[in-house]
């Protein structure tokens, strides 16, 4: 770059575009445009392989009215959020703005962090690509490379370096960036220990930009985002479908055609509603439980009066954070169960919670839920109480980790109607196979119109249940912060579906007397074996 002579009015130029970031953009940066080929009819061209034909060339980037809007309130907002459709090039402006700060500030670290390893080289990839194709009076004038462009940094002789990577708990510890790009936030690894080790850098000063699409309902970053629309210290933006010029009704059409309006309501949400509710793999029907108009049940406590009968006494509290919730109270001569998922009781643990269901011939209709921070003993407690109030229900917990002492706690306390599983033994035991066989009765039954729900944190907690495929090729299943309501549910409606409620689990062991070579008659002749009913 040494014989290269910088004019008076390139001098002055370039010194116009330290303060002027869409002015730089504009003149200079170039971009890679991917075209498809049409035929005469104006139908897209295949290839032999079936996909669809394109053409690319180098363009000026000439940036677009909501493109100038984002990087305007980037450079005016330290921390900007932005929640966007798929396909508006937000990736393309974080790059070029990159690219503006890399040759017109000095002393920045630039910090990107990318879902994945592809991700981040291709973020450092198109920046290479931008500065490359700077006219070369540009690239004179500006600082220039200590050494070699590298895949996941550069550095210049202005003390500005870009560093790119994934998302992980490890970057942005021990550094302090001036600037973080957070590319598909809602898809970063580490969520949690990403964002607190981010943290310390907005302390200091530094900026934080985040764009990205939805991925899923009540995830990590639809909880940030709800917090972030409220904080006035935050901007946050929301892009549709219809932001990019083009984008009109027809479009829309054409598009739904192509993709089902599912899949387009997804990848083209026109609201951030619509963004978190239609993202991701939903386990339960979004469009049923949309629909669910959730009940403000009774808050109350539950106690013995003096005459040994039940009390049931509404607090004046209606938090719903904790606590005990009658939807509907018991009625004579109804089938009940009470199904509990319950937990180790710390404060910064799972909770429990225990859902109360009631059966008739058509349908699952959730009665009253508890959920608490109880320890296993004060579970097994609240179990037999919401038993006895609602007609002597059968009482189900999974015998998992903090199940067992649950269990031993309600035998101690001799509760009826515990329902046993294999074996003979109470309680049921659920493993991957009988998990998913219990979400999807319960899918069934929600789609059919089968399974009536009040609660809001329930139908909230299965809005944001997600279905995972590992890379081994199996199902798993995550909620969002907490699935405590979901899994009881479950395993309540798993139940209620697979076996006959109105038969009491005393009477549903055999009486009769097992031949006495069969597994059973030779269980039953060991010396050591008792046969326990709860």
């Amino acid at each position: 770059m040494a014989d290269v002579r910088i004019t008076l009015e390139q001098e002055a130029q370039f010194r116009s575009w330290a303060n002027d970031p869409l002015k730089f953009i504009n003149d200079v940066v170039q971009i890679e445009s991917v075209t498809p080929v049409l035929d005469a009819a104006g139908n897209e061209v295949l290839t032999a392989s079936g996909r669809p034909k394109v053409v690319t060339k180098v363009v000026p980037f000439k940036t677009r009215p909501y493109q100038d809007d984002v990087i305007t309130r980037f450079l005016t907002t330290q921390v900007c959020a932005v929640l966007k459709a798929r396909q508006i090039g937000l990736t393309t402006c974080a790059c070029a703005l990159a690219l503006w700060l890399l040759m017109t500030k000095p002393n920045r670290f630039i910090l990107v962090l990318s879902k994945n390893d592809r991700d981040a080289k291709k973020f450092m990839r198109r920046i290479r690509f931008m500065y490359d194709r700077l006219p070369p009076w540009v690239k004179a004038r500006g600082p220039q490379l200590t050494r070699k462009w590298g895949v996941e940094e550069a550095e210049f002789d202005n003390g500005s370096i870009i560093f790119s990577a994934t998302s992980s708990s490890d970057h942005g510890r021990g550094d302090t960036p001036t600037d973080v790009f957070l590319d598909e936030v809602g898809k970063m690894r580490n969520q949690e220990d990403s964002w607190s080790a981010l943290i310390p850098a907005t302390e200091a000063g530094g900026n934080l930009w985040m764009f990205g699409t939805a991925n899923g309902y009540n995830d990590w970053f639809h909880r940030m985002w709800k917090g972030w629309v409220d904080d006035p210290d935050v901007d946050t933006i929301f892009y549709g479908w219809d932001v990019v010029e083009g984008r009109d009704g027809s479009w829309a059409s054409q598009m739904r055609r192509k993709l089902g309006e599912a899949l387009f309501r997804r990848e083209y949400p026109a609201t951030p509603d619509e963004a978190f509710v239609t993202s991701g793999s939903n386990v339960f029907s979004m469009e049923v439980l949309a629909e669910i108009t959730p009940t403000a049940g009774r808050r109350v406590t539950i106690g013995k009066g003096l005459d040994g009968t039940l009390q049931v006494v509404e607090l004046e509290s209606q938090d719903d954070e904790f606590g005990t919730f009658i939807f509907e109270d018991p009625i004579l001569g109804e089938k009940y169960l009470v199904a509990a998922d319950p937990s180790e009781g710390l404060v910064d643990g799972d909770p429990t919670c225990i859902q109360v269901l009631k059966q008739t011939p058509e349908r699952i209709e959730q009665v009253a839920v508890l959920r608490s921070r109880d320890e296993p003993d004060d579970t097994a407690t609240a179990l037999g109480i919401l038993a006895a109030l609602y007609n002597r229900a059968s009482v189900i917990v999974e015998r998992n980790n903090h199940g067992h002492t649950v269990l031993k706690a309600l035998e101690r306390a001799r509760v009826p109607n515990v329902v046993r599983g294999s074996g003979g033994r109470p309680g049921l035991w659920t493993n991957r196979g009988s998990k998913g066989q219990n979400i999807a009765l319960t899918r069934k039954a929600l789609a059919d119109g089968a399974l009536i729900l009040h609660d809001a944190r329930t139908i909230d907690e299965m809005m944001g249940f997600q279905e995972k495929i590992t890379a081994s090729g199996n199902a798993s299943y995550e909620g969002a912060a907490h699935d405590d309501h979901v899994d009881a549910l479950c395993m309540g409606v798993g139940y209620a579906v697979s076996y006959a409620i109105t038969e009491r689990v005393a009477e549903v062991k055999s009486q009769e007397t097992p031949h006495p070579y069969s597994f059973d008659g030779l269980m039953a002749r060991r010396p050591f074996r008792r046969n326990r009913i709860i």
